[in-house]
This record gives structure tokens, C-alpha cells and sequence, in this order.
């Protein structure tokens, strides 16, 4: 899949190159297991992707937007060295959400997808 066109193609699950193989099965096994995990990891958005196109540019945006947050977002980070004020009500804080290579610093209230997606249109 290309990320550059998020859910605008259709669907393809991961799989094998079954031309290769490790002759090695320690790492045979950690491919498979890696395209197993590949697949899990997109098995509920398979719904989301599409071939129709949009109507617009801000609906072109606004798929790719859900996208990113659907495959990228992490809520639950933690920086034990240093601590930042919550973007959301300014207390000291050292957990962040990152999305789309932007990190966050967010207290456990603010720490929601919600209150990410609204930083992440202000950039």
C-alpha cells in the first residue's frame, strides 16, 4: 500500500514474495509473522478504503486526515526525562500523543483523539 494515498486505493492485504525465502526459518517465521501482524493491524479499516474518489479537495483532505490518525496516532507516550506543559490546560506533563511525526504534549484529560485532531488542524 501507499501511504502518500491512504485510504483512496483499494484495499490489498499484505503478503509473501513466494519467488524468496529465508533459508534461515528463525527469520522466515518473524516475515510471516510480520505480514500476519501487517494485516491484523488494517483488518478492522479494510471498510474505509475506497476507489470512488471525492467531490471535493476538502473531502480528499479530510479522508487522508482519518487515514493518518486511523494507521499513525499514538495517545499513550511517555518521556520519563523531561516533563512540558499540557497543550490543552498548561500543567506539567511528560506523556505526549504523536501523529503524522508531530508530537504533543497532553495530560491524561487531553490525551484524546478528539483533542489531537484539533492540534493537528492548527499546523
Amino acid at each position: 500500500m501507499n501511504p502518500a494515498q491512504g485510504y483512496c486505493v483499494a484495499y490489498r492485504a499484505a503478503a509473501l514474495d513466494t519467488e524468496i525465502r529465508f533459508k534461515d526459518s528463525a527469520k522466515q517465521a518473524e516475515l510471516v509473522a510480520a505480514v500476519a501482524a501487517e494485516n491484523a493491524k488494517f483488518a478492522p479499516l479494510v471498510a474505509n478504503f475506497h476507489t470512488d474518489g471525492h467531490a471535493t479537495a476538502k473531502e480528499a483532505q479530510d479522508c487522508y486526515q482519518k487515514y493518518i490518525f486511523d494507521t499513525q496516532l499514538s495517545l499513550d507516550n511517555e518521556d520519563t526525562e523531561h516533563e512540558a506543559n499540557c497543550l490543552g490546560c498548561n500543567t506539567w506533563t511528560t506523556k505526549f500523543a504523536s501523529v503524522d511525526g508531530f508530537n504533543f504534549p497532553l495530560c491524561d484529560g487531553h490525551r484524546t483523539r478528539h483533542f489531537v485532531e484539533t492540534l493537528y488542524a492548527r499546523n
